[in-house]
């Protein structure tokens, strides 16, 4: 079922609205079993963008501000990889395991304080199941691996997401230098990892907290074909990060069985975690023709299609690295379920996002796919069906900000991460401005109402996937607006399950803002038995659209 026409009012450019006749608002409230929370929950290499984009503090003409995370490229000679962030999760322990000491499914809720946690939603599992030690949480997040020659000497730049002490980190280099695993490889003492082929290691101990930069010189190695290997690790050599992952790694928890039995996650990791498991990362590695090192070449990586994650620099940070239980938002410190809490900190933010496949149909527009409370953006946006229907099938390319963690709200530094991810889409790949949408689910879908509501010159339309509007006292009133066979619904459900109403995280009530959608046309999607948002918001809605003289279709 389509849910809205390309055909629209499209995305506009003044700062108010004009007054389009004949627009409809479709409120679709389908009765059924709500759908499952945790499936509706990188211009750089690999993406355009202007200039060549980041080598090291030496090189700002090879530095880029957004890329495909796991390319590699060349920029001036020096060979440069942009990695994932926060996917620094170690090894996957299995379902079941003394090392470290946990049930697969208890290294989650970081937010309600679970000391066993690696993260801190609920809907969004890692594949790795290694901890830090509390407050160095982050610390062995590779974000580029830089290498380049110097005189006699090979210069490997690492720069990492979060470092708060010279020596939070070990970060290790491997080289074949004959690019034959035949020959060499062994143990990367104190690294507790292994690879097959390697003639030189080298390992770091000490960095810069300032710039989050361990940066280490060898005499350059023999050979004229080489085959690197680059790994981080905790300072007891626990191995968190492994490097030349390529832009193809997994984030595959899109399902109920794959939520909670071991192998999946929604970090962008599960590759990762599974070769890390069996102690050989011998698989991950870069091959470099030392010529074109030492001849300056430029060769940016191609722009992959399909689904991936994206990093970009935001210039609003709330500290570095990952705090599991949260900064506070709007209401403080509450420690209700769902309340606003800012987890991920740093100037580097991941967003999933999609590029359709298809090239016979012009160019895309865009599809804001905003998760629910405790997922993440590798949530709803990875289902075939999502990609399907909403990339191939309606020619758009999806987008899942993740908005500062599990419970952002999409507002405050989250709405800010939302409209920076669409501003670094929009800048790095060809878009049809007129057909920007926005969409969500749960949280999510009130995420897409609010930012509809806040900014309806810039959305073509919006979708709201059993969408909170904004506080559990969204009800219809008796002997109101609406229609006596709607009132008889309302009257026929139950109220909901948490009484004397509350906004959760929400910043604003939305539902008094729904004036300013008469010119976005949208679709309203409620299930009849969803245990939080129940049918009955969908009820409000329509009496606040008849109030603000909103057309709707009811179904």
């Amino acid at each position: 079922m389509a849910l809205f026409s390309n055909k629209s009012a499209g995305r506009r450019t003044g700062a108010t609205a004009p007054r389009v006749s004949a627009m409809r608002l479709f409120l679709i409230p389908v009765l059924g079993v709500s759908l499952l929370a945790a499936c509706g929950g990188g211009s750089g290499s690999g993406g355009g963008g202007s200039g060549r984009e980041s080598a090291g503090a030496d090189s700002p003409a090879c530095t880029r501000t957004s890329w495909v995370a796991g390319t590699t490229e060349y920029c001036q000679g020096r060979l440069i990889h942009r990695d994932y962030v926060y996917d620094d999760y170690g090894a996957d322990a299995g379902l079941i395991s003394l090392d470290p000491a946990v049930l697969n499914v208890l290294t989650r809720l970081g937010a309600r304080g679970s000391l066993l946690a690696t993260t801190p939603g609920l809907l969004s599992p890692t594949a790795g199941d290694k901890r830090y030690p509390a407050g160095l949480e982050n610390t062995a997040d590779l974000v580029s691996l830089t290498l380049y020659i110097d005189g006699g000497e090979l210069v490997a730049d690492f720069e990492l997401n979060t470092m708060f002490n010279p020596d939070d980190a070990l970060a290790a280099i491997a080289i074949d230098t004959d690019n034959d695993a035949a020959t060499g490889g062994g143990a990367w003492s104190p690294l507790k990892i292994a690879s097959r082929g390697w003639e030189v290691l080298k390992v770091f101990s000490q960095g810069d907290a300032e710039s989050n930069r361990i940066i280490g010189r060898l005499p350059l190695p023999a050979g004229d074909t080489w085959r690197v290997q680059a790994a981080v690790a905790q300072k007891n050599g626990t191995v968190m990060n492994v490097a030349f992952r390529g832009v193809d790694e997994r984030a595959e928890a899109n399902g109920l069985s794959k939520q909670f039995l071991p192998g999946a996650g929604n970090f962008w990791e599960d590759r990762q975690a599974a070769v890390l498991a069996s102690g050989d990362i011998s698989v991950f590695g870069e091959v470099v023709a030392v010529a074109d090192l030492r001849r300056g070449v430029t060769r940016v990586a191609p722009s992959p299609t399909g689904f991936h994650q994206r990093v970009y620099t935001s210039q609003y940070t709330l500290g570095e690295g990952v705090k599991l239980m949260g900064e506070p938002g709007v209401h403080g410190d509450t420690f209700m379920p769902c309340e606003q809490y800012f987890h991920y900190l740093g100037k580097y933010q991941p967003y999933g996002v999609y590029i359709p496949t298809r090239t016979d149909a012009g160019t895309p527009g865009v599809q804001l796919v905003m998760h629910g409370c405790e997922a993440n953006h590798a949530s709803q946006v990875n289902q075939p069906g999502m990609q399907a229907q909403f990339g191939e099938g309606l020619n758009r390319i999806l987008v899942s900000p993740l908005g500062r963690g599990p419970h952002g709200f999409y507002t405050g530094i989250s709405e800010r991460d939302v409209l920076d991810v669409l501003d670094d889409v929009e800048a790095t790949y060809d878009t049809d401005r007129e057909r920007v949408f926005t969409g969500g689910y749960s949280m999510g879908g009130y995420g897409a109402m609010r930012l509809a509501a806040l900014y309806p010159d810039r959305f073509a339309g919006l979708v709201s996937w059993v969408g909170f509007t904004g506080d559990l006292t969204n009800l219809p009133l008796l002997g109101s607006l609406l229609p006596d066979i709607l009132l008889g619904v309302g009257q026929a459900l139950p109220g909901p399950l948490l009484s004397g109403g509350s906004r959760f995280g929400a910043s604003e009530n939305i539902i008094e803002f729904l004036g300013n959608l008469r010119h976005v046309p949208g679709a309203y999607v409620y299930g009849a038995i969803d245990e939080l948002v129940q049918v009955t918001t969908s009820l409000a809605l329509i009496e606040q659209l008849e109030r603000a003289g909103v057309p709707y279709l009811f179904s």
